[in-house]
């Protein structure tokens, strides 16, 4: 709904497995869908997320066929050293966040942990607008169903580290600590 009222909206998906390790497994293979077929990785994520049984890597990967994808091409991308990085790196946005589950989102410059209402988001995107520090929403997700229409998933570097850097801004050299 929010990003159907906000059209100019985009949501970044960064996988952080926090569940043990069908969420590793989850994750490392949602990175493999993208990496195959991004144009796949939303149904997959939605599958995943709708999916009642064990996730075990049997349920896992009829799933992924089930949307199209090529199982043999998953299986030895989900062990190439690039996915374990990748994850790696989003469990560490998330510290430096101190982002401590999913979902999480961050609206402008405002973080917001755990499922919220469309008329909390939207008010914060209102924020962001009216303070000119609205250009992402990132939404760290794993296990957590979140609105996804017209989202688009990728992986890699992108604006949270822009935004990491702006929360860990070392003084100029004209300021002094007491500035």
């Amino acid at each position: 709904k929010l990003l159907q009222a906000n059209n100019d909206l985009e949501i970044i998906f960064k996988e952080m497995p926090i569940l043990g390790e069908s969420s590793i497994l989850t994750s490392k293979a949602a990175l493999a869908v993208n990496m195959i077929d991004s144009s796949k990785y939303l149904d997959f994520h939605n599958a995943m997320i709708t999916f009642n049984g064990n996730k075990t890597a049997e349920a896992i990967f009829d799933l992924a066929s089930k949307i199209g994808i090529d199982i043999s091409k998953m299986k030895s991308l989900i062990n190439d050293n690039s996915i374990d990085d990748a994850i790696q790196e989003n469990l560490k946005i998330a510290a430096d966040l101190k982002i401590r589950g999913t979902p999480a989102y961050i609206i402008g410059n405002e973080l917001v942990s755990g499922a919220s209402s469309y008329e909390v988001m939207q008010q914060m995107v209102d924020n962001a607008r009216q303070s000119n520090t609205i250009d992402t929403s990132i939404n760290i997700s794993s296990d957590q169903p979140v609105d996804t229409v017209n989202s688009k998933p990728i992986n890699g570097e992108s604006k949270e580290e822009e935004l990491l850097e702006e929360k860990t801004e070392k003084p100029s050299e004209n300021s002094s600590i007491n500035d």
